[in-house]
């Protein structure tokens, strides 16, 4: 019987943390959640030095202390690797072919340049990712679950990351925001790769339900948080609903 969930991650974080109290069988019901906000423990780099990189003292020994405490590891862990790559246009404006999902739209006025190497871009900033699933996985007891949320999908509105724009604003008034399609086709390429990282390492790779997402796989409105990339927290306790009462299977308190 699941007791209790210690939930870990980055920004994305958030969102879960701020709806999980809205939902059925928060603390005292069905289960119980403990929220490590990565950045709350340490402010710098989660993954230190050249690579294989290496975690710092402070956060590992919080991470190693909960698991002393948990029955569940839930991560929301790094996740934005992709809008770094491609939320802005690039100088060199590109788009490529999806081999996954070949109906997907292609601008043909942009540079078409191979998927392979699109992945080897985010393979290269997503290295981090590979390396902290690997540490947190070495660490945790034998037999205790380990999953990893999906992060969320695009939001497909220009005017609202450009009203919400940020750090990214700067860039965004030199270079534009990139289409929605090709935003689109690097999510689902980091989350392929997300999921090589997560099987490798004996972690479940957990899709985001279908509810937050439009008919064309991009976040719904209801949930678009009010910067360019994050869920808000309508979203998080989809998300958190989803896992405790879906993937766990634990009995609803409602």
């Amino acid at each position: 019987m699941v007791k209790k969930i210690v939930a870990l991650g980055h920004s994305h974080l958030n969102a879960v943390r701020d709806g999980a109290r809205l939902v059925d069988g928060f603390d005292g019901g069905s289960f119980e959640l403990e929220f490590l906000q990565i950045h709350a423990i340490h402010q710098g780099s989660t993954m230190k030095g050249p690579p294989p990189f290496e975690m710092d003292q402070n956060l590992e020994e919080a991470i190693r202390a909960s698991f002393q405490r948990c029955d569940v590891l839930l991560m929301l862990a790094y996740g934005n690797q992709h809008n770094r790559l491609g939320l802005v246009n690039h100088p060199r404006l590109f788009d490529f072919f999806l081999s996954e999902d070949r109906s997907l739209l292609v601008d043909n006025a942009r540079e078409i340049i191979p998927e392979e190497f699109v992945k080897s871009q985010l393979r290269a900033k997503t290295a981090k990712l590979e390396r902290f699933l690997g540490k947190v996985r070495k660490m945790a007891p034998e037999g205790l679950p380990i999953f990893q949320v999906e992060c969320p999908a695009p939001i497909p509105s220009e005017a609202h990351i450009i009203k919400y724009a940020g750090h990214f604003e700067d860039k965004i008034s030199e270079f534009g925001v990139t289409p929605s399609h090709l935003r689109y086709k690097l999510w689902r390429l980091f989350c392929q790769l997300t999921q090589e990282y997560c099987s490798a390492n004996k972690i479940e790779y957990v899709p985001l339900p279908e509810l937050v997402m439009d008919d064309s796989g991009f976040l719904r409105e209801e949930f678009w948080q009010v910067d360019p990339s994050h869920g808000n927290t309508r979203f998080g306790k989809v998300i958190m609903e989803d896992f405790v009462y879906n993937v766990l299977n634990l009995e609803n308190a409602q």
